[in-house]
């Protein structure tokens, strides 16, 4: 038998002779093996999604394998990320949701309506604006058409909001 090696040859395979890689190259390998862990690792996922979608009776045993699957393909992950010298990242997203600053309530919203005055004096705004406006509407000089201007002022904000898009879509 000879000791030859094959060039198609694995190089993960021991062959009784050692290893005629460079450090680096041994690096680049285990990283591209971790590449091909992790896709292992979802297509394993995947089947045994669709095999509890298909099971008729017990639909948790193809979970509870896809859930060992991921414990040991982390861990040959964590192997070859320690060989490979690549960065772990152990990272926990946690979002907190702050609660309003009572003291500031103008900042959380503007529309804060903190009592039946300001109730009161808000919608005698909003009739003062739309009377104005009625009054623009009929011809009367001197009178300006809120509610006119806000809906240009809105369309005009969707139409930069949609060039913006589509210039980060291009």
């Amino acid at each position: 038998m000879d000791n030859e090696k094959d060039e198609n040859s694995d190089p993960a395979v021991p062959s009784g002779e050692p290893p005629t890689m460079t450090v680096e190259e041994l690096r680049l390998f285990a990283a591209e093996r971790l590449a091909d862990q992790l896709q292992i690792g979802v297509d394993l996922a995947g089947r045994c999604e669709s095999l509890s979608a298909m099971a008729k009776e017990d639909k948790v045993a193809p979970l509870y394998a896809a859930a060992r699957l991921m414990t040991a393909n982390a861990r040959i992950a964590d192997a070859l990320v320690a060989y490979a010298n690549a960065e772990p990242r152990r990272r926990l997203i946690v979002e907190r949701i702050q609660t309003p600053d009572p003291k500031m309530l103008e900042l959380n919203s503007p529309f804060r309506i903190r009592t039946k005055a300001d109730e009161l004096k808000l919608w005698e705004d909003f009739s003062d604006r739309i009377d104005e406006s009625m009054r623009a509407r009929a011809g009367e000089e001197g009178a300006t058409d809120y509610v006119a201007r806000t809906i240009q002022r809105v369309k005009q904000k969707i139409a930069e909001d949609e060039e913006r898009a589509a210039g980060r879509a291009a």
